[in-house]
């Protein structure tokens, strides 16, 4: 089984009617992702990062350019998740897309 890691997630929400679209871009190459080893959960600029000594999740270097982005670091996971660990979480307010670059 290929692991999972991420290089950002973009959430794009759009309320009903198309009005107010917000736009929210998490790039783990640029602050405030310092941490190199998340071992409790962890908020950082609205998302929700669980991890715990057992189910660590790291932020190492690896260079990458996806649709024109460049990216310098990644989110790793190490493993399997559950609903309580190794995982990331985000609130949104209605009807959204989320665009995840990733890699295995």
């Amino acid at each position: 089984m290929k692991k999972l890691t991420l290089l950002t997630v973009v959430l794009l929400t759009t309320m009903l009617m198309g009005v107010n679209a917000q736009e929210k871009f998490w790039n783990f190459s640029v602050a405030p992702w310092g941490a190199l080893s998340i071992t409790a959960d962890t908020v950082i600029d609205g998302m929700t990062i669980r991890a715990s000594s057992a189910k660590t999740i790291a932020l190492d270097a690896s260079s990458k350019t996806i649709d024109g982005i460049t990216f310098s670091r990644r989110l790793k996971f190490g493993g399997t998740g559950t609903l309580t660990e190794r995982n990331i979480s985000f609130a949104v307010q209605g009807p959204c897309s989320i665009v995840i670059y990733g890699c295995s």
